[in-house]
C-alpha cells in the first residue's frame, strides 16, 4: 500500500511515466521502483504460477 501512496505522491511532480517519474519514484521508495512494479504485475497476473516454475 505504501507503494501505492509513493506512486501517487511522485505523480505530484511528474505527471506521466517517463524516465523521470521511475527515478524520482525509486528514490522515494529505495529500490529501483520499475524492476518492483514489473514482480508486482507478474504476482498478480494468472501467469504466476508458470512464472515460478520456470524461475526454479
Amino acid at each position: 500500500m505504501d507503494d501505492v501512496i509513493l506512486h501517487e505522491v511522485a505523480h505530484l511532480k511528474h505527471h506521466h511515466h517517463r524516465k523521470s517519474f521511475w527515478k524520482f519514484l525509486s528514490e522515494l521508495i529505495g529500490e529501483d521502483a520499475k524492476q518492483q512494479k514489473l514482480a508486482q504485475d507478474i504476482a498478480f497476473s494468472k501467469y504466476w504460477g508458470f512464472y515460478t516454475f520456470l524461475m526454479k
